[in-house]
């Protein structure tokens, strides 16, 4: 798990309004990357997991790798095309 997103310092930063991760989850839509900010389904999903991005990817805010849905499928461009700042776990992975 990242030090970084989920570890709290030696004060207890859970009650900390300005801790940058709080805000961060509070306004997930402004921080979240790649196929999770621009999905269509967002506001029903939130993003989903951040510790499940952390964890495979060792950024909180990346996409949610365990996402199945295609780039059709959330409007990512035509024919599920994906759109040039756009950083999917699973486009790279099938472009290797």
């Amino acid at each position: 798990m990242s030090a970084r997103c989920w570890k709290s310092s030696e004060r207890d930063s859970r009650s900390d309004p300005e801790e940058p991760l709080l805000k961060g989850l509070r306004d997930r839509r402004s921080h979240v990357k790649g196929q999770c900010a621009e999905c269509k389904f967002f506001e029903a999903c939130g993003g989903s997991l951040r510790v499940r991005a952390d964890l495979a990817l060792n950024d909180c805010w990346a996409p949610d790798p365990a996402c199945y849905l295609t780039d059709a499928e959330i409007g990512l461009g035509e024919e599920g095309e994906r759109k040039a700042n756009s950083t999917s776990p699973r486009a790279a992975a099938s472009e290797s």
